[in-house]
This record gives C-alpha cells, sequence and structure tokens, in this order.
C-alpha cells in the first residue's frame, strides 16, 4: 500500500480543485489591479463587491457537498456536482476512486480562499478566478489517520453553471500569471 506521503499530491489537486471554502476563509478581492488571469494580459474590469460575495457563498455551499462526498466515498454524490461530462467532475471521481481502492479515505480536507474574483456573472454561468491553498486534511485507512500537507496558493479559472437550479462546476483550469509592469519593466542588467 503507498504510503500516505505519495498519496497527498492528488489530494492536494482535489482539495484545492475547486477553491473549497469548509474553513469558511474568504477575501473578496475589491482591487481592480488583478493578480493572474487566465489567457490574457489584461484582465476583465472588476465585478461589483456584491457579486463576489454571492459568488463565494455558492462556492462554500458546493464545497461543502463535495467535502462530504469525499468523506463518504460516494462517487454519485461527487459526480452530481459536476455538470454531466465534465472533464473536473470525471477527474475529482477518478481521485476518489483512487484513495478508496487503495483504502484510504480523504476527510477534513480544508481549502482557504485566498482571493476570489468574479470574471464573468450571469444568471445561469460564472467564471471565478480562484485563488486557494489546502491549510489541512486527513488521509484514514485501515488503523491509521495521517494528516495531510499544506500546500501553496494555487490559480485557477472555476467556470459555474446553474442546472435545475442547482450550481454544478463544468470546468476547472489552471490561471496563468499576468506579468506586472513592474517585471517586464527592469533591465537585465540590474
Amino acid at each position: 500500500m503507498p504510503r500516505p506521503s505519495s498519496l497527498a499530491a492528488p489530494v492536494l489537486l482535489a482539495g484545492a480543485l475547486v477553491a473549497a471554502l469548509v474553513a469558511g476563509l474568504v477575501t473578496v478581492r475589491e482591487d481592480p489591479r488583478p493578480v493572474v488571469a487566465a489567457n490574457a494580459t489584461t484582465a476583465p474590469p472588476p465585478r461589483p463587491p456584491r457579486e463576489g460575495v454571492a459568488a463565494a457563498a455558492v462556492l462554500k455551499q458546493w464545497d461543502l457537498r463535495r467535502a462530504a462526498a469525499w468523506t463518504a466515498g460516494d462517487v454519485v454524490a461527487l459526480r452530481s456536482l459536476y455538470v454531466p461530462g465534465s472533464r473536473a467532475g470525471e477527474r475529482d471521481a477518478r481521485m476518489l476512486r483512487a484513495w478508496l481502492g487503495r483504502g484510504w479515505r480523504v476527510t477534513a480536507l480544508q481549502t482557504q480562499v485566498l482571493r476570489l474574483r468574479v470574471l464573468t456573472g450571469e444568471p445561469r454561468r460564472w467564471r471565478l478566478l480562484v485563488v486557494d491553498q489546502v491549510v489541512s486534511g486527513s488521509a484514514v485507512g485501515p488503523g491509521r489517520r495521517r494528516a495531510l500537507p499544506r500546500d501553496g496558493p494555487t490559480a485557477r479559472v472555476v467556470e459555474l453553471r446553474r442546472v435545475a437550479g442547482r450550481w454544478l462546476v463544468a470546468s476547472v483550469r489552471q490561471a496563468r500569471p499576468v506579468a506586472s509592469t513592474d517585471s517586464t519593466s527592469r533591465s537585465r542588467n540590474e
């Protein structure tokens, strides 16, 4: 059976996948300057702060359901949180099955959201820029429990869609940092 430390990377990826708010730690970014943007050199204009608060609340509820599915080892419940055919949902379910197949459960997974920014806010679709990090969690196996290591901040663009009255995750992709004027205007001879 693999050591829990060799299983840490997949669970950290799964935990940070959608900016879990289990810990309830949210900062809604009101600063119009972007931290990162997805495939762009400039960020879209900032959305109204209350829209970010609403998005954070939706994301928190989504993540609570996701954490419960992971803790219960319920792949069907986990898949129901994603739009059918979502690659992110397939990846999350595959990771959960892998943990279960090795005799491990992941419990008490907590991710801290450092920044959340609404990139697109429509009645049935949101694109969010989320910067988060896993701050705690446990791998529980036959007669043992191991703390999962923390990870560093990761930026992702998460797309949520409202389907039959529920917000579901459609996609999650890595966000690319935007070059700042400070880092691009310096001479290499400094």
